[in-house]
């Protein structure tokens, strides 16, 4: 399904610099994205999962960057065709190829 974005929602992005879009990721992405994540920080920093929460966040929030280069459901998520149309769409671009 396209996700349509208005000109309301152009305007509000513009004005504001972000722009939350409900349903554009489903419940079970959401869920899926927050798993796999924690499991790929987790293995980052060699720890199992529930020793994240003791960990210092500069130190979780330096593991979590590009996620998506170490794990392949996150990969296959955040690499959505429709997420860089919505991009552009958002911005007034022309998407490159």
């Amino acid at each position: 399904m396209r996700f349509t974005i208005s000109a309301e929602h152009r305007d509000f992005f513009i004005k504001n610099h972000f722009i939350e879009l409900e349903t554009l990721i489903s419940p079970q992405q959401i869920e899926a994205l927050y798993k796999h994540a924690e499991e790929t920080v987790a293995k980052r920093l060699r720890l199992p999962v529930h020793q994240l929460k003791a960990r210092p966040a500069p130190e979780i929030y330096q593991a979590g960057y590009d996620l998506w280069r170490d794990c392949e459901p996150i990969k296959k998520i955040a690499h959505k065709q429709s997420f860089a149309e919505i991009a552009c769409d958002l911005m007034q671009t022309m998407p490159l190829r």
